[in-house]
């Protein structure tokens, strides 16, 4: 009994400090990020699959999209909040994006009515402390810095918003972890309507890497929070994706972990990892015995050994030199040099290229 009071009493006083580590880390005003900077460096984890090189060069963000293009918005924050999660397909909420740039409520149908046939669809789900006021221009902001870096592919583009305000008690990082993966239900659900034919990207920040993981767990048949698919994974999607400071233990992809089932469906993953991302650093404080942030720790040469052949379809991308300390999504899309490592990974190039249509010969 002793031993345990201990253990709390430690338990707390870890909390305790994380929670002003925080207060002091959000309250620093941001600084402008650096215009010129190196390439970021592609490390293949297990000497297999290599990501794309990138220009030295790293101008300011620019929208280059086509003022035609139009994307949507899907919202989880009135779906239940309780576990078991009960799957509840009109609780979504589906906004589309017109080029004038409003925003029009549509349903499912509609939904699926417009995409591009063929075309890979892309979900960009953001991390915590993303208001619902903060969605239009996080969902724009990272819509031009795709679009910028492959203007000619075509894209379906969707933003997916989850219920990731500031709880009380404030920081309460685990509950909002459980809270992002507790939403994998629902855009593993909603994946599981997409036809076939479109290759299925998703790029994930913070604790939104911690529901894309959650996702890509349950479309491989594996359990979150004890409980599964109401319906089983049938005839599958072609899966890649994109992590940004992945607020996830780094060893929770090996088999048998917690989703240990995500690379069983992941063709490939890329894991931008910053060694210096100062609320990664705090990561571990959130309870005893927890392992480092993905995001800034990336794989061990244990996960690796873990992993075996699945190691092969991870690459990982230092960015240090571009976001620095910083944790936040807009120190990553204000870098067009970070969207153009992300092309193989969000576009498939290859599987469209594959899909292009040749001109029959002329006649003679």
């Amino acid at each position: 009994m002793h031993n345990m009071r201990i253990l709390a009493l430690f338990d707390s006083r870890r909390r305790v400090a994380a929670c002003i580590l925080l207060l002091a880390f959000f309250a620093r005003a941001p600084t402008a990020a650096a215009q010129t900077l190196p390439a970021p460096q592609f490390m293949p984890v297990a000497g297999g699959h290599q990501a794309a090189s990138t220009p030295n060069q790293c101008g300011p963000a620019a929208c280059q999209c086509c003022p035609a293009e139009s994307y949507w918005i899907v919202s989880l924050r009135c779906c239940p909040q309780k576990t078991p999660c009960p799957i509840c397909p009109n609780c979504v909420d589906f906004l589309c994006r017109t080029p004038d740039g409003c925003l029009t409520r549509s349903n499912h149908a509609a939904f699926l009515a417009s995409l591009l046939p063929r075309v890979p669809v892309c979900f960009m789900i953001h991390g915590s402390y993303v208001t619902w006021q903060d969605v239009p221009l996080d969902a724009q902001s990272t819509f031009c810095w795709l679009r910028g870096a492959a203007p000619h592919l075509p894209l379906n583009y969707v933003y997916v918003t989850w219920p990731s305000d500031p709880t009380l008690p404030p920081f309460d990082i685990q509950g909002l972890g459980r809270k992002s993966a507790r939403n994998g239900f629902q855009l593993a659900t909603l994946t599981q309507t997409i036809p076939c034919d479109h290759p299925v990207s998703f790029i994930g920040h913070s604790h939104g890497a911690r529901l894309t993981l959650s996702t890509l767990h349950l479309l491989g048949g594996g359990v979150v929070q004890g409980c599964c698919l109401a319906q089983p994974p049938g005839a599958s999607h072609r899966f890649r994706a994109v992590l940004g400071a992945a607020a996830v233990d780094h060893h929770w992809m090996n088999p048998g972990e917690r989703y240990g089932c995500s690379m069983r469906v992941t063709e490939c993953l890329l894991n931008f990892r910053s060694r210096q991302d100062g609320a990664l650093s705090l990561y571990p404080f959130r309870r005893p015995f927890s392992k480092a942030a993905l995001g800034k720790k990336g794989l061990t040469k244990r996960d690796i050994r873990k992993l075996g052949p699945l190691a092969c379809r991870i690459a990982e991308c230092d960015v240090t030199p571009y976001v620095r300390h910083h944790h936040f999504w807009q120190y990553y899309n204000n870098h067009p040099a970070l969207a153009l490592s992300a092309v193989p990974y969000v576009y498939f190039p290859d599987v469209q290229a594959s899909q292009a249509v040749i001109p029959p010969a002329p006649v003679e």
